[in-house]
């Protein structure tokens, strides 16, 4: 390089001029240089270029300020000095330099002597063929196919894999998650597969507009570089062309079509990642086996021969199995009442102690163990506040069911083989088409005050009626023999009452309850009585039942018809078609659950006994004074020192009463025709082959034998099978997977991705049919935001962009129209304007373009 001069150097002045390279002043006298004026750092070294030989750049730009420093340049040893005066003086000169513009790399810094200039070939801006349009076809061909593989993952419900532990590798040393996050780049990059198709297409647009007659304004020539960040959304000059107008043809809106265009492509790449990581990533949601087992299931039944399973009357023949000799009445007999109405009391019983701390009305569950021993099944039981005194709803399955599927499942365990056994989260369904009812119950209670109750004279007490939800018109009146009757003061009875009439609106059964309270009558303490009657409304609700045996020890279900005047808070997912059956309950029923219990004071019916929990003996007030106490509101909400009036006292016992009620009733039915063992409504499969007189046989599933009991049917007709219950369990396994129904979120995604693909489908459509059938040309220049630039830069200038260099801020500078013309031959410039638009020439197909303008 240039060793720096040691003289001491003033400044130098730089003026441009339009007509010279260079011009020099000295001592005032400008002089005109055919060669650059020396360096002032010195004289060149052996290594370094001698700039006088270096010829002058031309002058392209004739811009610059003028200056007015100056400094001191010699002349060095060995270059010559421009032959002009040049007053003595004992510091050097004064030169002042004018500055003309700039010179090009090349020009001051020559090439080395073994380089050869580089010169761009040039290009043809129109193509034909195949082979001058692939980079409009490639992207379009690579998103449609990821699409198209991505989408039918959904369509055909791929199953990816089974829930897996967090330190468990699947593949390559990757955990579950660790895949999982691996997705989400597949993901981002067909999102990018995506965003190049639309870019595409904008692009093409945008090429075709700017070769075409009608140009395109100057503030939508970017739109296709700006589309995943929507820059051009922002922008004043976008919106206005919603009022711009064509001033050659007076329309409004010129180009609506293209802004239409841009405003869908970035709405559609805005969508397009979200969608893509929809699609992409699988999500968490049960999956159909078609095939649970390596062989076919023979078909499985419940035993239900002459017995309905839910009958509208539940009568005696109700109990548990036609002529099974049981009349579900014997206390001293464990093993008939675990078969009957009343088989779940001693789970009740225990639960019925946890409602004094508890508060009724967020819910409470009673829990039984299955017949098999395998499962529980659960009773939901939930009181409320309303214009009854006291309100309670209860809901369960029935046990024959819950038993059905759980001894399904541990015969499969032992004798079939598949995928369902092998599955981490398996889900056994009833087939939604299978009818299934599962009992439901409501209480509702009213109390009577017996402040001046006498034993001697048990008329003297309220009338009494059994409320209802129709109100007093349809009032039924309570039974003088069920509690207007001789007693001590501190007695507790229970009497169920059967209830003429099937309307809707008339109770299944009533109720009638005489309680102990120690009262202050008149300043008083005194033992006194309070008498209750409740009405149970009753019916069997659809329902459809499932079973997830290695998550859930219960078998779920869910409730398929609308469910009013309840307290129970439950999903309830109504299906057209499937509606409630209303039943009654007749007084042998009734007694069954009902049923007397062996207390070590002696046999007590068994609803009496619950409720004898809450009886205690209180001497606060009175001497031997007996009480039913209830929840009080203070403890059940965690709240201390909160007063409650007699009102709110006597709804809390009448709230208890009839939580209690639904508890054991709702068991009661749930407990109808058996508990799901055999012979009492046992599941079986139906064998192919039958006994030697031609007898139907059955293998029988619960029971001690692994591999089932095989047991005639009792009939030799085939046609009788359409009268029992066949179950149809569908097998579902839970998982990541892919799957197009059932989520609305899926199904958005994947629809943003087919309409990605209708599109870019019609575009690659389009270009194929202009490049091989018609054999036309398609504009394939300016791909990229530099060779605009470069575009730009080889075209002149126009008054028009007067006072833009430093931005643009009026709209209508962006409004104006752009094209792309030939300037010349073999030339092409960016041109602004319609006059020059329509005037010159436009691009040509097939032909090379590249050379710039002489000068």
């Amino acid at each position: 390089m240039f060793q720096s001069s040691s003289r001491r150097q003033r400044p130098m002045s730089f003026t441009p001029d339009d007509d010279t390279a260079y011009q020099r002043t000295i001592d005032g006298s400008t002089v005109q240089d055919a060669q650059p004026s020396p360096s002032p750092r010195g004289v060149a070294t052996s290594d370094e270029i001698d700039l006088t030989s270096i010829p002058l750049a031309p002058n392209r730009w004739s811009r610059g300020v003028n200056g007015n420093d100056y400094t001191s340049i010699d002349y060095p040893t060995g270059i010559s000095t421009p032959e002009v005066d040049i007053k003595s003086n004992n510091d050097s000169s004064m030169v002042d330099v004018e500055f003309k513009g700039l010179r090009s790399y090349s020009d001051i810094f020559p090439l080395d002597n073994g380089m050869t200039p580089y010169i761009e070939a040039p290009k043809v801006a129109i193509s034909k063929g195949l082979r001058g349009n692939w980079a409009k076809l490639v992207p379009h061909i690579l998103a449609i196919c990821v699409s198209l593989a991505v989408c039918q993952l959904s369509f055909r419900n791929v199953y990816w894999m089974d829930l897996k532990p967090p330190d468990q590798p699947i593949a390559f040393g990757l955990t579950q998650g660790g895949a999982l996050n691996f997705l989400q780049l597949a993901a981002k990059l067909h999102e990018l597969l995506i965003l190049g198709s639309i870019s595409t297409l904008v692009l093409h647009a945008v090429q075709v507009h700017l070769t075409r007659r009608s140009g395109l304004p100057l503030g939508m020539i970017a739109n296709a570089f700006e589309l995943g960040s929507a820059q051009f959304l922002r922008r004043k000059s976008f919106w206005s062309f919603l009022w711009s107008v064509d001033p050659a043809t007076g329309k409004p809106f010129p180009y609506w079509r293209f802004w239409l265009l841009s405003l869908f492509s970035t709405i559609l790449v805005t969508l397009a990642g979200p969608s893509s990581a929809i699609a992409v990533i699988p999500t968490l949601n049960y999956f159909d086996l078609q095939r649970p087992f390596v062989a076919p299931v023979l078909p499985y039944y419940v035993w239900n021969v002459s017995t309905e399973l839910w009958p509208t009357n539940l009568t005696a023949a109700s109990l548990n199995a036609p002529n099974s000799g049981i009349p579900c009445n014997d206390p001293n007999s464990l093993e008939e009442q675990a078969i009957c109405p009343v088989g779940g009391y001693n789970d009740i019983y225990d639960w019925a102690a946890t409602l004094l701390f508890a508060d009724t009305d967020t819910g409470t569950n009673i829990s039984f163990e299955d017949a098999s021993g395998a499962t529980r099944r659960i009773v939901s039981a939930q009181s409320c506040n309303s214009t009854f005194d006291g309100r309670a709803s209860g809901v369960s399955l029935n046990s024959f069911i819950s038993g059905a599927l759980t001894s399904y499942w541990i015969f499969a365990q032992e004798n079939f083989h598949g995928i369902a056994l092998e599955a981490a989260q398996p889900h056994i369904n009833i087939d939604s088409q299978t009818p299934i009812f599962a009992p439901r119950v409501e209480a509702i209670c009213n109390s009577y005050s017996n402040y001046y109750f006498d034993p001697e004279n048990p008329d003297n007490q309220t009338d009494m009626v059994f409320p209802t939800f129709s109100g007093a018109a349809s009032a039924i009146q309570v039974p003088d023999w069920t509690y207007k009757y001789s007693r001590p003061q501190n007695a507790s009875n229970f009497t169920f009452v059967e209830i003429p009439g099937t309307g809707p609106e008339t109770p299944s059964l009533g109720a009638v309850l005489a309680l102990p309270l120690v009262e202050n009558i008149n300043g008083t303490w005194e033992q006194t009585t309070e008498n209750l009657a409740c009405s149970i409304y009753s019916s069997w609700i659809p329902v459809d039942a499932f079973y997830e045996p290695t998550v859930n020890d219960q078998v779920s279900y869910g409730i398929r018809s609308t469910m009013d005047d309840t307290c129970l808070d439950i999903p309830v997912d109504p299906v057209p078609g499937r509606t409630s059956i209303n039943t009654t309950i007749d007084i042998d029923y009734a007694n069954a659950i009902n049923q007397p219990i062996v207390f070590v004071t002696g046999n007590v019916p068994a609803v009496l006994g619950v409720l004898q929990r809450f009886v205690h003996n209180d001497s606060t007030f009175i001497p031997n004074g007996v009480q039913f106490q209830s929840p009080i509101p203070s403890v059940a909400s965690g709240v201390s020192n909160v007063l409650i009036t007699d009102d709110q006292a006597r709804r809390q016992r009448a709230k208890l009463v009839s939580t209690v009620l639904v508890g054991m009733i709702t068991d009661g039915l749930a407990r109808s025709v058996g508990d799901g063992s055999y012979p009492y409504s046992a599941s079986f499969f139906l064998l192919p082959n039958r006994t030697s007189d031609g007898t139907l046989q059955g293998r029988f599933v619960f029971s001690s034998a692994t591999a089932g009991d095989d047991e005639p049917l009792n009939t030799t007709d085939i046609a009788d099978t359409s009268q029992w219950l066949r179950l149809n369990p569908t097998f579902q396994r839970y998982g990541y997977g892919y799957h197009w129904y059932g989520s609305k979120t899926t199904q958005f995604g994947i629809s943003v991705l087919l309409v990605h693909l209708v599109i870019a489908s019609a575009h690659l459509t389009y270009v194929l049919r202009e490049i091989l059938w018609k054999d036309r040309g398609l504009p394939g220049a300016w791909q990229t935001i530099p060779e605009f630039f470069a575009l730009a830069i080889n075209s002149g200038s126009s008054e028009k962009l007067q006072n833009t260099c430093a931005g643009i801020s009026d709209t209508r500078t962006w409004n104006e129209p752009v094209a792309v013309r030939e300037a010349s031959e073999g030339h092409l410039e960016m041109v602004l304007g319609r006059n020059q638009m329509l005037q010159m020439p436009r691009a040509r197909a097939g032909v090379r373009y590249g050379t710039l303008p002489k000068t």
